[in-house]
């Protein structure tokens, strides 16, 4: 089974907010890998379950990124300590 991953972007003040979401369950629900922090204070890349991007306050819409089989998504978690450049990098080289 292969997993769609999307970039979902939100509505943020000052500027719009980015994740990237994998398509995990039926109910279209899945898994939100994020930056959160800033420069000054520092960045870091977390990761938490998330709901339908549609249903989400704030969304604004999403791009496909590619699909990651069952068996590479789990290898994706390993990478939430790394940078967003890193995980988009990941997707694409694990797309089955």
């Amino acid at each position: 089974m292969a997993h769609k991953a999307y970039l979902v972007t939100s509505f943020g003040a000052p500027r719009d907010h980015h994740t990237i979401f994998f398509e995990i369950h039926e109910n279209a629900s899945g898994h939100i890998f994020q930056v959160t922090g800033n420069i000054q204070a520092g960045m870091t890349l977390g990761h938490r379950p998330g709901k339908k991007p549609e249903d989400e306050v704030g969304y604004i819409g999403k791009a496909y990124l590619g699909t990651v089989s069952t068996e590479n998504y789990a290898r994706v978690g390993g990478l939430s300590g790394g940078c967003a450049t890193s995980l988009v990098s990941a997707i694409k080289n694990l797309g089955d």
